[in-house]
């Protein structure tokens, strides 16, 4: 069992970053130079509008967590304010990150009160698996697993 930050992962042959103690790495290939997925997710969090802005904030808090996460080399990419996560070589599952709000729901500050949806899809599969969580380890825990077991 390897230990990071935000979950314990078990090693195998095909999570082998996670066996040699690799962190996850997110790079965005549209973001030139850098490929750095962080750029376009403060570019987001510095929006004049606070909803967007909000969103950003917690994408951007995500992807710093999972920094500190064992997982492969993974592209990323910032589609309509939802992160899009996918593994390398691991198949074609690919993980959407958005953060969302219950209709009528409850306010923080006078912005709706956020959580976390990651959505799996595995290729071959019609339905995706879903988890709603406010709490970004929980949302982090998600996404590694996910693309760890894809």
């Amino acid at each position: 069992m390897v230990q990071f930050e935000c979950c314990d992962v078990e090693a195998s042959p095909q999570n082998s970053g996670v066996a040699r103690g690799l962190a996850m790495e997110i790079h965005d290939f549209t973001d030139r130079p850098n490929h750095d997925i962080k750029n376009p997710l403060r570019k987001l969090a510095a929006s004049p509008k606070p909803v967007p802005a909000h969103k950003g904030r917690l994408l951007l808090e995500l992807a710093l967590h999972l920094e500190n996460c064992p997982g492969p080399r993974v592209v990323g990419h910032l589609m309509l304010e939802d992160l899009w996560l996918q593994a390398g070589g691991r198949g074609n599952a690919s993980v959407r990150v958005s953060v969302d709000w219950q209709d009528y729901g409850p306010l923080d500050n006078g912005l709706p009160l956020m959580h976390y949806r990651v959505w799996l899809k595995r290729p071959n599969e019609v339905l995706s698996q879903e988890t709603r969580t406010g709490d970004v380890d929980e949302a982090a825990r998600a996404v590694v697993k996910a693309l760890i077991d894809s």
